[in-house]
């Protein structure tokens, strides 16, 4: 699984409550029946997609976010891409309070989007302001072979040009070829 099916696999998931993951973590990994379960959430998604990340599977954000950072695989905002690994900080100490999968990031507005464990007690997807995220940590799945990476910057090229040209208003430069990608190119198109 590469990481944008990662990502699909997680989306998959919104609404679900914290038994499936306990389940999952626990017949796979350790048992595992009640707490903040975030980190549970994440680790079940990468286990599913044979994704590797240092610490995961884990509970314990801190100590997943210290592995990650440690092994090198930080990345920043301009390098985040879906799949990615993003810990939050709330409490503005040293710890992660937080984790969630990248779904979307739009610099320009410095915002970012994650599918998270334990949002309401259920998986849910948030909107959060680049303040909030502490750490990116990029984690190696096994069909990212960089032919995604340059797809997705050059589809990321040409939402900004829509942008710029009236186009893909008010949308995520997210690098995802969808319905108002396709839409935004058409009326370009239609237009010349």
């Amino acid at each position: 699984m590469n990481s944008r099916q990662a990502v699909q696999l997680a989306r998959a998931y919104i609404g679900s409550g914290a038994s499936t993951f306990y389940g999952y973590y626990s017949q796979h990994v350790a048992e595992f029946r009640s707490g903040d379960w975030c980190a549970c959430f994440v680790s079940c998604i990468l286990l599913m997609a044979s994704a590797k990340a240092p610490g995961f599977p884990g509970l314990y954000c801190p100590a997943l976010r210290n592995a990650g950072v440690a092994a090198g695989k930080a990345v920043s905002f301009g390098s985040a891409r879906p799949g990615d690994i993003v810990f939050f900080n709330w409490d503005n100490n040293s710890n992660a309070d937080h984790v969630g999968l990248l779904e979307s990031i739009n610099t320009d507005s410095r915002r970012i989007t994650t599918i998270d464990g334990n949002v309401s007690n259920k998986v849910g997807r948030r909107t959060r302001n680049f303040s909030e995220v502490m750490t990116i940590i990029r984690p190696t799945y096994p069909q990212d072979n960089g032919s995604e990476v340059s797809f997705m910057n050059l589809v990321k090229a040409l939402q900004k040009f829509l942008q710029s040209k009236g186009y893909y208003k008010g949308c995520l430069i997210d690098g995802d070829f969808g319905t108002l990608t396709v839409k935004a190119l058409q009326q370009y198109l239609s237009w010349l």
